[in-house]
């Protein structure tokens, strides 16, 4: 085995563990709203029959250049909720059980999970037929851009997952505006999302919506090497390690440049690392010469 085949190998378990993490906590029905089960155990003849849904974005975005359209983006991450791997049997009738009998809300709609069940082995797919815009597609608020047909229980129970993909639409149409500002723009928010999963999530949509491709985000770049590529900078750590109360920030942070550079041969620099009209600015010049 060579060394690209175990690149790959490991590629490939990773991608997998990351859609495994978006989905539904391993296929546990609870990934919805309380109310799907006591409606529809309330009234089952009509979560039996054909029904459909459709999802809209209200408004666009406020920002120049937006021009009231939005981006589509996220199926694989927002797809992958309800729709990995087909549910298992034996965890829908675990859940039956726990939410008749055990929950605070004692309600579950045995009709409708029964209907699906009828007829299905051990893995469960959902009755459900999704129609949508390609990622990619502009499209204008108000206009339906992704719309879920079947028994209306099931599309229902998936209506509160799928709400979601107004994130990646977001990210993805902001990521139009930054290609517009700028022919090449660099993404540094592993540290502000909620996980590095989310992170992940943005990233792939910040690509269909401007083909973004650096990222300090090591992860990504070995996930998908075809899409993204890392980006190396001078950290604050790095400035900060030559400060002291003798010396002025301006000789730390040429000091710190300079063996960086040295070392590395390069070096990019954040807009937000350096004061670039005074001291930060001059320090880089210097370097470069």
């Amino acid at each position: 085995m060579t060394v690209d085949d175990l690149f790959d190998s490991k590629r490939s378990a990773m991608r997998e563990e990351f859609f495994a993490k978006l989905f539904l906590l391993g296929g546990w029905l609870g990934g919805t709203d309380t109310y799907k089960r006591t409606m529809w155990a309330a009234v089952p003849d009509i979560a039996l029959a054909r029904a459909g849904y459709a999802l809209t974005m209200r408004k666009g975005l406020p920002e120049h250049g937006a021009d009231n359209q939005l981006i589509m983006a996220g199926h694989e991450a927002m797809l992958a909720q309800w729709f990995h791997r087909p549910l298992r049997r034996s965890d829908i009738l675990l859940a039956k059980r726990w939410y008749a009998e055990r929950s605070a809300v004692h309600a579950f709609p045995h009709e409708l999970w029964d209907a699906i069940l009828a007829g299905q082995g051990d893995d469960i797919y959902l009755p459900v037929d999704i129609w949508g815009f390609p990622g990619g597609q502009t499209f204008l608020p108000t206009v339906p851009w992704l719309f879920f047909e079947g028994m209306g229980g099931a599309v229902s129970y998936v209506e509160p997952a799928m709400c979601r993909y107004f994130a990646p639409i977001i990210q993805a149409t902001k990521a139009r505006l930054m290609k517009l500002a700028t022919p090449r723009d660099a993404e540094f928010g592993l540290r502000a999302s909620p996980n590095e999963v989310s992170n992940l999530v943005l990233l792939l949509a910040r690509y269909v919506g401007g083909r973004g491709q650096l990222t300090s985000n090591d992860t990504a770049e070995f996930l998908y090497p075809e899409l993204f590529r890392s980006i190396g900078t001078i950290g604050h750590e790095m400035m900060s390690a030559a400060q002291s109360f003798e010396r002025s920030l301006e000789d730390a942070e040429y000091e710190m440049m300079e063996r960086f550079v040295t070392r590395m041969g390069q070096a990019s620099l954040l807009c937000d690392l350096v004061d670039a009209e005074s001291v930060g600015l001059e320090n880089a010049l210097r370097v470069i010469r």
